[in-house]
């Protein structure tokens, strides 16, 4: 049995996924919670890397090629997250498997197929979706933008995919807007997660 509960941050590139999945962290930290984080890609393993080239036309794949990789890197770190799990820390993890859902769909990948994949991770006990328009995303970009980035067409269809997933699902999913204030964003974040687990 998993005594722990996984949380996963999702939404679109510059949602600011990473900002609070950090000050989550740092805030059930102050609250007595053992928490672990992780944010997925990870570039520091042969993985990686992999995925680094591809992000940045380094390296030509399929679709089907290309997300496996993404899925691929997460799976090798379901040992590790139920090892968390089961010891009953919370995991925090930017990017999870809705990630690889909505930009595999985005990419015009076949959903069950994509479900399927993934499978063998751990359920997440929540999933924020940081919401954030399209125009925002693009504002807060940095110059020099990955091909994920810098594809607007396909960032429009990951936003709506995201959507679509949280509607189907909104007992699993909590919406956040992701353009306030950086403080009042972590405020509602944190405000959701302490209420959840209050209550299991």
């Amino acid at each position: 049995m998993l005594s722990g509960r996984l949380i996963a941050l999702e939404g679109i590139d510059k949602a600011g996924k990473g900002t609070q999945a950090g000050s989550l962290q740092k805030n059930l930290l102050k609250l007595g919670y053992q928490v672990e984080i992780l944010s997925f890609p990870l570039y520091d393993d042969p993985l990686g890397q992999e995925i680094r080239r591809c992000i940045r036309n380094k390296a030509v794949y399929p679709a089907t090629v290309v997300q496996l990789l993404f899925s691929a890197q997460r799976l090798s770190y379901e040992p590790i997250i139920n090892g968390w799990l089961r010891a009953g820390h919370i995991v925090i993890i930017d990017r999870y498997v809705d990630s690889g859902l909505a930009y595999g769909m985005a990419r015009g990948l076949d959903r069950e197929w994509l479900g399927m994949v993934e499978r063998p991770m751990p359920k997440p006990f929540l999933r924020i979706l940081l919401d954030v328009s399209l125009k925002i995303s693009l504002e807060r970009a940095s110059v020099e933008q990955d091909s994920f980035e810098s594809d607007r067409m396909m960032l429009e269809r990951v936003y709506e995919i995201y959507h679509m997933l949280a509607a189907e699902r909104q007992n699993e999913w909590v919406v956040v807007d992701g353009s306030q204030e950086v403080q009042e964003v972590e405020a509602a974040v944190l405000d959701i997660v302490q209420k959840r687990l209050e209550k299991s």
